[in-house]
């Protein structure tokens, strides 16, 4: 298992340190090809993009999950060569009209929060769209689909999102699934999470915390 992280004294690995002992655990501030080596890697950071092309290599047959508030983390996939129809975007909110033409043009499936109405089942359909056989999983969390009244050190804070409990509950159930080999968590803003209390930082390590189990 390795963590990856891009920023030098992270505060979730930090937190993580709290709760589990990571001394077996492969740390990297940076990323190689060759640290992809391990049967499970998670990513810790903003820019990704090389990341996912790494990935794309190292993994056939690979499904997404991307929770994000806008449009921006499906496209570092599709600019990374994976297949349109691989890619499912959860928890949407904050589209313009130029993201929505992307992903309608693009035919990604996604569901916006709005249309949303039970989490249990919605968490059902994610767990069917990756858990296929054969294949392999990457799942991003952008932590900006939680509402900012949960998370108040966001890059982008967008109202209206899911709580901090469903995110937990979401990533509980989808660390059951044996094909996951990717976790990526960005979209918090270390500097802003000084402030208060390491609140979004704590948010993200119990996510991250659920796929160590």
């Amino acid at each position: 298992m390795s963590v990856i992280f891009q920023q030098e004294g992270n505060f979730v690995v930090k937190e993580l340190r709290k709760v589990r002992d990571l001394s077996s655990i492969n740390l990297k501030s940076s990323f190689e090809k060759e640290n992809l080596s391990e049967d499970k890697i998670f990513f810790i950071g903003e820019d990704d993009k090389d990341f996912l092309k790494l990935c794309k290599n190292k993994f056939d047959k690979t499904f997404v999950i991307v929770f994000d508030s806008g449009a921006l983390s499906v496209k570092n996939f599709i600019e990374a060569g994976y297949s349109r129809d691989s890619i499912l975007a959860f928890g949407l909110r904050n589209l313009t009209l130029d993201d929505r033409q992307f992903l309608d043009s693009n035919k990604i499936k996604y569901h916006e929060i709005k249309n949303v109405e039970d989490i249990e089942f919605a968490c059902d359909g994610l767990m069917e769209f990756i858990n296929r056989p054969d294949s392999n999983a990457i799942i991003t969390f952008n932590l900006s689909v939680v509402d900012p009244s949960f998370a108040p050190s966001l890059i982008e804070s967008v109202p209206g999102g899911l709580s901090s409990r469903e995110l937990i509950y979401f990533s509980k159930r989808l660390s059951l699934l044996k094909n996951v080999k990717v976790v990526i968590l960005k979209g918090i803003d270390y500097e802003h999470d000084k402030t208060n209390k390491l609140i979004t930082s704590k948010l993200g390590a119990m996510v991250v915390w659920e796929f160590f189990k």
